[in-house]
């Protein structure tokens, strides 16, 4: 309930009960008090339920003139009549609290119960002939009847439509107020909605970040050790190049997962980069595997988010190398900037796989996020066998300004063998 409803809720039943007392108090030294304050309850009583049960608000207001008429309801006086006024207060009552169809049926029924209020007071009866036109007749040149319920009947209409539009222009600025209200509470749970789909996406975007860099060491880890666990015995030395190795990668791994870590609550520069790439390739050779990295056309300007979305494609495919293909794996990475954006290649071969197909949880996560980081960066990406039974990682990512490349380009690309600025 609104404070406005709720402050109607008080305000009407004490109205209506002080209405009741008031004219019980005025009319106590005068003939007829039962009369009045029969009427005077059941007016009360209309404005007591003007806001909990309108329908049953009007109903009252307009019986009650209307059994006055016919006699079967004790008649107003020369100075009870005013009392009529608590039609003028239920049509505002209901017009400000009521729904739109209570709204609207408020001004025909005040209309209706004040003409027959009016009729009730100036048109004579057996019982009372002279009622109300003794109050007219001093005022000379006048038909007693005609021109007081007249003029009685424009001032009782003009009354009840300044009431009720009163009413309909309170309800409509509480309306509009709640309304408002409401808006602001969309708004509120619209920004942090948005609030919650960004953190949501930094999270993924970090998941994944994460899952890249600590799979690319762990895969080099893998690799040293059982390159070492084959070599040992006839060469003792290589124990501790791979050991080196080994804590190199780690290290480096838990450098970028830390910073990954920080850019949760302080975002800032992007560890990687493009320039990182050269490092990667000699990484990766450092563990035994074959890598060329060729760089065609001019690189353009790209902004610290996307030259991580390069690193991280090429770290990925290059992971999934030497995870599948083995230590002795060969791969060619082509980083094409001729066609408006990057055409990346990286078509790999091996035969040692390190880990066995489907053995590891969540295998395929480093292909799904590779690909959804290419998507997130308006391109596409493919990876999978090509006839030979190589495996070749294609993907185009529309830094540029110019016309996407298609990908007979890049099959072009990789059956020339051009060769390029090696970087």
């Amino acid at each position: 309930m609104t404070f406005f409803r709720l402050v109607a809720h008080v305000v009407a039943p004490v109205a209506g009960a002080l209405f009741v007392l008031l004219w019980t108090v005025a009319e106590a030294g005068r003939s007829g008090l039962a009369g009045v304050v029969t009427v005077a309850a059941l007016l009360g009583i209309a404005v007591a339920l003007s806001v909990r049960t309108p329908l049953v608000a009007l109903v009252l207001i307009t019986v009650l003139p209307g059994l006055q008429l016919i006699g079967l309801a004790p008649a107003t006086s020369a100075t009870t009549w005013p009392m009529y006024g608590a039609i003028c207060f239920v049509a505002l009552i209901v017009a400000a609290t009521g729904d739109r169809r209570e709204r609207l049926l408020a001004l025909p029924v005040a209309l209706l119960a004040t003409a027959l209020a009016v009729a009730h007071m100036t048109v004579p009866t057996g019982s009372e002939p002279d009622k109300w036109t003794s109050w007219t007749a001093s005022l000379g040149g006048i038909h007693p009847i005609r021109d007081s319920l007249g003029t009685l009947l424009l001032a009782g209409v003009g009354l009840v439509v300044l009431a009720w539009g009163a009413g309909f222009g309170i309800g409509a600025a509480g309306r509009l107020r709640r309304l408002d209200s409401v808006l602001s509470d969309t708004e509120d749970r619209l920004a942090e909605t948005d609030l919650e789909l960004r953190l949501g996406l930094e999270r993924s975007r970090i998941s994944r970040d994460v899952h890249d860099s600590v799979a690319h060491a762990l895969t080099i880890v893998v690799a040293q050790s059982e390159g070492a666990a084959a070599l040992h015995r006839r060469q003792p030395e290589v124990v501790d190049v791979v050991l080196a190795a080994i804590s190199g990668v780690a290290r480096e791994a838990l450098v970028d997962v830390r910073g990954l870590v920080e850019r949760i609550t302080e975002p800032g520069d992007e560890l990687l980069s493009l320039s990182d790439v050269p490092a990667l390739a000699e990484r990766m050779r450092g563990v035994g595997m074959t890598v060329t990295l060729n760089e065609l056309g001019e690189r353009p300007g790209l902004r610290p988010a996307q030259q991580l979305t390069v690193y991280r494609l090429v770290q990925e495919s290059l992971t999934n190398a030497l995870k599948h293909g083995g230590q002795s794996s060969r791969a060619s990475v082509v980083l094409d900037w001729r066609r408006g954006g990057l055409a990346l290649l990286v078509h790999s071969s091996g035969d040692a796989p390190l880990v066995a197909q489907g053995s590891l949880p969540g295998h395929g996560a480093g292909i799904a996020g590779m690909t959804e980081r290419a998507t997130m960066s308006g391109g596409w990406l493919t990876a999978g066998p090509d006839d030979a039974g190589d495996f070749v990682v294609t993907a185009y990512l529309p830094f540029g300004v110019s016309e996407r490349a298609d990908a007979a380009g890049l099959v072009a690309v990789h059956d020339s063998g051009e060769d390029g600025a090696r970087v």
